[in-house]
């Protein structure tokens, strides 16, 4: 009896796997990149120049401000 708990878990467990990480998942996820894009109007497009900006130029603020748990301005944006 014990056996057929396990086998029946173990395909139902199976199932519910390739489902939710089969085409469902890759429809949700690209329609609600494209919504959150419309939406927001390509905020992730159209800010990429200020933040590339941001990234590759020193800061003029605090040139000397290198204390610990700081972390850049490239960090935080890959991070985000």
């Amino acid at each position: 009896m014990p056996d057929s708990i396990n086998e029946f878990l173990l395909n139902f467990i199976d199932a519910a796997y390739r489902w939710v990480w089969g085409a469902p998942l890759l429809v949700l996820l690209t329609g609600i990149g494209i919504y959150l894009t419309l939406v927001l109007q390509g905020l992730q497009l159209r800010y990429l120049g200020y933040a590339l900006k941001l990234v590759f130029t020193p800061s003029k603020k605090h040139p000397e401000a290198e204390g610990e748990g700081d972390i850049s301005h490239f960090q935080s944006l890959m991070t985000a």
